[in-house]
């Protein structure tokens, strides 16, 4: 079994595993866990469902897509659910980088679909590249298991032995999602490039203050809470975008 390489273990200004939220919420969510597998699949576990996915805080300010500021505000879409995976297991000395591909996404909102300019295709969906008792796994933490019970689809599980990607069909047997192009593993995040191919599929209204939106996305349960073990920070889920 080779090792991996120790730059997938270390901290950078995007996966700032050394800060305090991230250490508390990787302890959290390992609980008694001791292998590799087990911790893993807590936390993958934890991403998905603590931190809810909205497609409308896509950013182009790089603060918000460190680890910490995801576990401040609890919400984000799937590249920075993917960093604060990536993070977490790298603080759980679990060896991770970071994977995107494009993919088509079957399950929109009317908003949605029109702020990317009548698309459905999904450019650099982010997902977490995961090295597990001598195997490098895939996991994508995008979708909370609240937001797929209202779209009718099973949420992805991680068993820390197979690749857990997004389904793609439906409960009722619906196309849902269509990996279309790979585009790459690092070991840390590309954002500038992930912000021009944004910018160049969907225009900058993708990164425009916009009116409160609500949709199946954004209508939060009451009782969907801040990350465990957590506390307060000084964002606030208006301020993402």
């Amino acid at each position: 079994m080779n090792p991996a390489p120790a730059a997938q273990l270390r901290a950078t200004d995007f996966l700032d595993i050394e800060h305090e939220s991230v250490r508390a919420f990787t302890a959290n969510a390992i609980g008694n866990a001791r292998t590799d597998r087990d911790k893993a699949t807590r936390l993958f576990a934890a991403v998905r469902d603590q931190i809810w996915y909205d497609p409308y805080t896509v950013s182009d300010d790089p603060a918000h897509y460190r680890a910490s500021f995801v576990l401040e505000t609890g919400r984000a879409y799937c590249v920075p659910k993917a960093v604060l995976l990536t993070a977490v297991c790298r603080a759980a000395g679990i060896p991770a980088m970071l994977g995107f591909a494009d993919v088509r996404n079957h399950l929109q909102t009317e908003t949605l679909r029109a702020l990317m300019g009548g698309t459905d295709l999904f450019v650099y969906h982010g997902y977490s590249h995961l090295y597990i008792d001598g195997r490098w796994m895939k996991a994508t933490p995008a979708f909370n298991s609240e937001l797929c019970a209202r779209f009718g689809v099973p949420p992805v599980d991680f068993d820390g032995d197979n690749d857990a990607l997004l389904h793609a069909f439906t409960a009722d047997g619906a196309q849902h999602m269509e990996y279309v192009r790979e585009r790459g593993i690092f070991d840390d995040l590309p954002l500038n490039a992930i912000l021009t191919a944004l910018r160049h599929t969907y225009g900058p209204l993708m990164f425009k203050s916009a009116p409160v939106i609500a949709d199946a996305f954004t209508d939060t349960p009451s009782g969907h809470n801040r990350p465990d073990g957590i506390s307060a920070g000084s964002h606030s889920p208006g301020e993402e975008r």
